[in-house]
């Protein structure tokens, strides 16, 4: 999973299990068998709001 910067592209990754594990939840509910996710969050970091 990834978190994109609008202004400076900065690109931090990171692993949640929580996030991870509702994914599989959701696709198994809905009769998927789940073969690869991608999750983008957008936003300002502390810098760029300076």
């Amino acid at each position: 999973m990834n978190i994109t910067i609008r202004f400076c592209r900065r690109v931090s990754e990171f692993v949640d299990d929580t996030i991870e594990q509702r994914q599989r939840s959701i696709a198994e509910k809905l009769g998927y068998t789940m073969t690869d996710h991608s999750l983008y969050i957008y936003g300002i970091c502390s810098e760029c709001r300076k």
